[in-house]
């Protein structure tokens, strides 16, 4: 196993990675105790392991040290964890034997890695061998320094070529540069070789990331944010950005300095494009539409004064990712709404819309709703506490086409959802009116997608995550929950519909993609067939679901992938024999609560 720690010494993700790196497998995000307990496991039916933890920086960790080391214990003899670290205080914590210090690699040895990674299997030309020997030599036998200069070298060299000439200039160039004799708090300059020869607005990028404190934890969309809002990157950029992880600035020079400003003179700054400054302030702005080069406004508090309300949206066209709208009861007359203009924020991806839990208007809501219309190129939009009884016409599968996810919550009044698009992926619904489900496939349509069904054909969704709750009148799912129409859904949560009598149980077992299900309070079920559950189910829950728990316990045979199983208020269940346990082979977590008529266990 092998695993960088580097700065973050985080016990639960270094635990997962161990697994990973062990079994080739990614791991589902779990709690650190049943990771350790998946660890444990395999460590003990393995002969020995080997783990390296390489580059370990933290000097101050022993407790979290002997944490990471529990499930390990459990190794057999010659086992052994071998830890790289640039600190003689880290092998002191860490280690159970005198260090071994590595030296600094030889000028001769320098030169073959940098050949190696500048150049590859490839020759060396010959008018750059002395050059790059020298080179070498001023690298003082750090591989590190070897990695960041041959990277750089290898760049020139393909440009050379591309352009018909020789790179031994621009090789020396490098060679006699001054930032090779100078060494700054213990920063090799070679290092600022990746950033001189960036390009000028990348350069800016990382050169503007110097203003903050050492160690600071960037958040990606903040800094992109502020890299957008200083001119640095443009809007349309931002998607071929693939950023999964966010990251940290080792500063050694600043440390940050106090800030001081007066929240009443923001509107002043007409060209500021982002700004953060959390919630709670920001609803304190008064104006805020004379911004209107901004590019993101978390949330817009509607006031019923002035310089707070709805109409300060207007001007806002340059908005982008996420708007929170709150206290929509707050608008005080009709076509007010209007004023707001969403229909012209093309950038903004999200929209969340929100009332006060008991501000609503049945009548009135309806018309600020409606008024309420978002610009096409929509793709989460989230409706909470909404009076009115039916949807906007906006809400419509060729008004917003692009629409991914959906959440509508506690909005009892509301009786009808339209037809939504089949690139839907995520569908939330809590506490409605309705007596069905929307629907989210075209019957009658043909094309990529489709799927004959009796004598014309359903173009079929692209549902992942439904999560369906609080539905007083709903009372059958037959007609909805149809593996035909729902081929990749991945979760299905259905929670506290007290009047729903069917859902066909038996179709579940063609949801092959199948990972979570959740079927709770729903107490009027009756089942003619069995429950049946693919092999892909990770996460089942059972509470309270009538007839629908006499599929227990075969519903569960062969299930290899199940990790994690709840029964509450099962009334028929009366055994889990070992012999269906005992298949259950990933299984880690088991609860079982308020199920009377069980008997046996295991047995």
């Amino acid at each position: 196993m092998w695993v960088c720690v580097s700065h973050s010494f985080d016990v639960k993700r270094l635990t997962k990675q161990m697994i990973e790196s062990a079994t080739g497998e990614t791991q589902a995000d779990l709690s650190l105790d049943s990771l350790q307990v998946i660890l444990q496991r395999k460590v003990m039916t393995s002969r020995r392991f080997l783990l390296v933890l390489d580059d370990v920086r933290r000097e101050d960790d022993s407790e979290e040290w002997r944490m990471l080391c529990a499930p390990l214990r459990q190794g057999h003899q010659g086992s052994m964890i071998l830890v790289t670290a640039r600190s003689r205080r880290v092998a002191d914590v860490m280690g159970t034997m005198e260090p071994i210090r590595l030296q600094s690699l030889s000028d001769d040895d320098c030169w073959k890695f940098l050949k190696s990674r500048a150049f590859g299997p490839e020759a060396v030309p010959s008018d750059l061998e002395a050059v790059g020997t020298s080179m070498a030599a001023k690298l003082k036998g750090s591989p590190s320094a070897v990695i960041s200069l041959a990277g750089r070298l290898s760049q020139l060299s393909q440009l050379s070529r591309l352009n018909g000439r020789t790179s031994v200039g621009d090789w020396r160039r490098i060679m006699n540069t001054e930032m090779w004799e100078s060494q700054q708090d213990g920063i090799m300059e070679p290092f600022l070789l990746s950033y001189q020869y960036l390009p000028g607005h990348l350069k800016q990028c990382f050169s503007f990331c110097s203003i903050f404190p050492k160690q600071y934890p960037f958040n990606q969309r903040e800094l992109v944010g502020v890299w957008m809002a200083q001119g640095f990157i443009a809007p349309q950029e931002i998607h071929k950005w693939k950023m999964k992880e966010c990251f940290m600035l080792q500063d050694k020079r600043h440390h940050g300095m106090p800030l001081q400003f007066a929240i009443f003179r923001f509107t002043k700054l007409i060209n500021l494009r982002y700004l953060d400054v959390g919630v709670n302030l920001i609803s304190k702005i008064t104006k805020i539409g004379r911004l209107t080069s901004l590019q993101e406004l978390q949330q817009f508090q509607v006031l019923k004064k002035d310089g707070h309300r709805i109409g300060e949206l207007k001007d806002l066209s340059q908005l982008r990712k996420r708007l929170h709208i709150k206290n929509l009861e707050n608008i005080e007359s009709e076509g007010d709404a209007c004023q707001a203009k969403l229909d012209n924020k093309e950038y903004m991806d999200e929209l969340f819309l929100e009332w006060s839990p008991n501000g609503s208007n049945f009548a009135f809501d309806t018309k600020v709703l409606e008024d309420l219309r978002p610009h096409q190129n929509l793709k989460q939009l989230e409706i909470k506490h909404y009076g009115g009884d039916r949807s906007p016409s906006w809400l419509d599968r060729n008004l917003l086409p692009y629409i991914s996810k959906l959440h509508i919550e506690n909005c009892p009044n509301l009786k009808d959802i339209p037809c939504l698009p089949p690139v839907l992926t995520e569908l939330r619904l809590v506490d409605l009116g309705l007596d069905t489900l929307p629907c989210l496939w075209d019957e009658g349509s043909s094309g990529v997608g489709s799927s004959s069904h009796g004598n014309g054909s359903i173009k079929s969704s692209s549902l992942s995550k439904l999560h369906v709750e609080r539905f007083p009148r709903l009372t059958s799912l037959e007609r909805w929950l149809l593996p035909l129409y729902l081929p990749v859904i991945k979760s299905i949560q259905i929670i506290d519909c007290e009047e729903l009598l069917s859902v066909r149980p038996e179709r579940f077992e063609s949801f092959v993609h199948l990972e979570d299900l959740n079927i709770s309070n729903c107490p009027k079920l009756t089942c003619k067939e069995k429950l049946g559950l693919p092999l892909s189910i990770k996460r089942f829950m059972f509470d309270a679901c009538g007839d629908l728990d006499k599929s227990l316990p075969t519903c569960l045979e062969s299930l290899t992938s199940l990790t994690v199983v709840k029964l509450c208020r099962c009334q028929h269940i009366i055994y889990l024999p070992q012999r269906i346990l005992g298949e259950l082979t990933s299984l880690e977590s088991l609860y079982i609560l308020d199920c009377p008529e069980i008997l046996s266990l295991g047995v």
